[in-house]
């Protein structure tokens, strides 16, 4: 019995929609917790179509709460390196990683993405979009393509975005391997936030590098 099989996607969705997630994000830092929906699919997509997770070396980059790089520890990462700047959300992400049972295949640091070395075999990451600090998104670009081999990164979708992200990522020794576009749930977490939930159209751009 594969994996996949052992852990179906809808299974997957409901164990990352029961994580903790930050209860006072910075708005400055645009601290969006990534939807269940959209992270089981990012993952699946990355270990059962393009085989990047399972018994690989993962960087969860902008880790937030760790639901991507838990997601990738439960469906079969090797090892995760949760980074994130923020350490009191890095306490929740332990906690996180804990109640899914594994906390032994993931470390979490505190650092600013801009300085990590070292390298992975697949970089995750749910950046800022560069709405409220402009360009933020571009320092995650180019650092998932320093370190791995292969990146998965979740940007707002549209036309004029993808095509300056797939000039950025060329110019940058990458390149745009495959556009999913999905539509992301927002809850109401923001002071600026007057819906309960809002839909974005987002785009998962797998990145290769060159």
């Amino acid at each position: 019995m594969t994996l996949e099989q052992r852990l179906k996607k809808k299974d997957l969705e409901r164990l990352l929609s029961e994580l903790e997630v930050n209860p006072s994000p910075k708005v400055e830092w645009e601290q969006y917790t990534s939807s269940s929906e959209v992270a089981a699919s990012l993952l699946f997509i990355a270990a059962f179509t393009f085989n990047d997770i399972v018994e690989h070396e993962v960087f969860d980059l902008g880790c937030g709460n760790g639901i991507l790089g838990i997601g990738a520890a439960l469906i079969g990462a090797k090892r995760v390196v949760g980074v994130d700047l923020d350490s009191r959300v890095l306490n929740i992400a332990r906690r996180n990683s804990l109640k899914a049972e594994v906390s032994n295949l993931i470390d979490f640091i505190a650092m600013d993405v801009a300085d990590i070395t070292g390298s992975a075999d697949t970089v995750l990451q749910n950046p800022p979009f560069g709405v409220q600090r402009k360009s933020s998104d571009r320092i995650f670009l180019k650092k998932g393509i320093e370190l791995a081999d292969v990146t998965y990164t979740i940007h707002k979708y549209g036309l004029k975005n993808r095509k300056f992200i797939t000039q950025f990522v060329l110019k940058n020794g990458g390149l745009v391997d495959r556009i999913i576009r999905m539509r992301m749930p927002l809850p109401q977490t923001l002071p600026f936030h007057t819906k309960r939930k809002h839909m974005v159209d987002v785009d998962i751009y797998r990145i290769l590098k060159s």
